[in-house]
């Protein structure tokens, strides 16, 4: 096995925050799948949405950064604890998304993208008709335009609840237009891993992916693990899948700059759950009176 190379991350939503204990739950999976790092991402789907828009107070900031500063001693030299968010993305909005970076030193802003439900659509979720897939596109290549994030993440276009429903044939013109954009900006596309692999490609996911690999559109990774033992769940075949596709490698990002790790590389450095005998002893939290030791992971 090869040293720690690739970052995971664990997202949760505005105003339900860590606590220590659950976080360094998701840290230690992380140790245990041998990766470098986990990114804590602050995910808000509200902020940023006509219907939504106010920015997180200086308090939730603070409480957010204590929780993470806290984790991350704990497992320094271990494991590198970095701090993510997740931004809806709504044309316009762009001052509401710089109040809510600031304050805080983000290691990658994250750009969420999903489509707009079609007024005029009577095709019930997820069989968007021509019009609200073109639109998922197009909002896409502008939020990578904006320049204000590292990473775009359209999970409604990627995820296998829709991707089986995308016509190919009507919207191969919109999507390069977009995916031509995209490269031209140097913004990463994140893709969810969960359900990923060779086994269960769609028509869709090859044509998209090949197509963005000949583009060298980066490439980001996210398990979206909702327990510990998800941790990375779905890297192998995913990284399998890129190389498939054309790609030679797949990225993080540090201090909001983009690391390129090779494929090859990345793959040969996860260890499975099940295989790794030994837990590493879990860090004490001195300034954090009864946080429990981190426990075995469960399926159940």
């Amino acid at each position: 096995m090869t040293s720690a190379v690739l970052y995971g991350a664990r997202h949760h939503a505005h105003r339900q925050l860590f606590s220590v204990c659950e976080l360094n739950d998701y840290v230690h999976a992380a140790h245990r799948r041998n990766l470098r790092g986990l990114t804590a991402t602050w995910q808000d789907r509200a902020v940023g949405t006509a219907s939504g828009c106010q920015a997180v107070s200086a308090e939730e900031i603070a409480g957010y950064l204590d929780v993470i500063d806290r984790v991350r001693r704990g497992w320094i030299d271990r494991v590198d604890v970095r701090l993510g968010v997740r931004i809806f993305f709504a044309p316009g909005n762009e001052a509401l998304w710089r109040t809510q970076v600031r304050g805080a030193v983000f290691d990658c802003v994250v750009g969420e993208i999903a489509p707009a439900a079609n007024a005029a659509s009577t095709q019930p979720w997820p069989y968007f008709d021509r019009l609200t897939q073109h639109q998922a596109f197009r909002r896409a290549a502008d939020a990578a335009e904006t320049g204000f994030f590292d990473c775009i993440a359209f999970d409604e276009i990627l995820e296998s609840t829709c991707r089986w429903h995308w016509n190919l044939d009507l919207i191969a013109c919109e999507a390069i237009a977009a995916m031509d954009r995209i490269a031209n900006t140097g913004a990463a596309i994140e893709i969810p891993t969960a359900s990923r692999g060779l086994s269960s490609l769609s028509a869709f996911d090859a044509w998209f992916l090949t197509e963005m690999a000949a583009r060298q559109i980066p490439i980001v990774l996210n398990a979206d693990p909702q327990s510990p033992w998800q941790v990375a769940r779905g890297f192998e075949s995913t990284l399998d899948l890129l190389s498939a596709c054309g790609f030679s490698h797949v990225s993080h990002f540090i201090h909001r700059q983009r690391v390129d790790v090779p494929l090859e590389t990345a793959r040969s450095s996860l260890q499975s759950l099940e295989s790794r005998e030994v837990w590493a002893s879990p860090p004490a939290f001195a300034s954090t009176p009864g946080v429990p030791a981190a426990v075995p992971i469960s399926r159940q």
